[in-house]
């Protein structure tokens, strides 16, 4: 098994940057953040760099859900596992975070925060 470095091949990290500095469409809904891999932590490794985020994309319905594998997340899989038999460990789509609009217990009707968030249950499958 070859020697795994906790920082990102200075290649990659530049075009995982490059990538990131394109300007974002849609709110946040929700994130992801590595802080672990493979017995090394990241914590040296930038912040946006480490983690995957869910935006809402305009004219969709909010609570879509979100697919995360290296089919889906090539270049932040790439990065934080650049050793191909590592990487190869996390399936294409490896599972699939939805969400559903939490409703109040009585009137089943969803709830919403003075701030416009609307609280949510999550799910992870596979």
């Amino acid at each position: 098994q070859p020697q795994l470095q906790p920082q990102l091949q200075p290649q990659l990290q530049s075009q995982l940057q490059a990538q990131l500095h394109l300007e974002p469409i849609g709110p946040v809904l929700w994130s992801l953040e590595c802080i672990f891999v493979d017995g090394h932590g990241v914590s040296s490794t930038p912040h946006d760099m480490r983690t995957i985020v869910h935006r809402q994309l305009p004219g969709c319905p909010i609570l879509l859900p979100l697919k995360v594998g290296r089919s889906c997340q090539e270049e932040f899989f790439t990065a934080m596992l650049p050793h191909e038999e590592i990487r190869n460990l996390v399936s294409r789509e490896h599972f699939q975070v939805t969400a559903s609009a939490s409703s109040h217990p009585m009137s089943g009707a969803p709830l919403a925060q003075s701030d416009g968030q609307t609280p949510c249950h999550f799910y992870i499958t596979n």
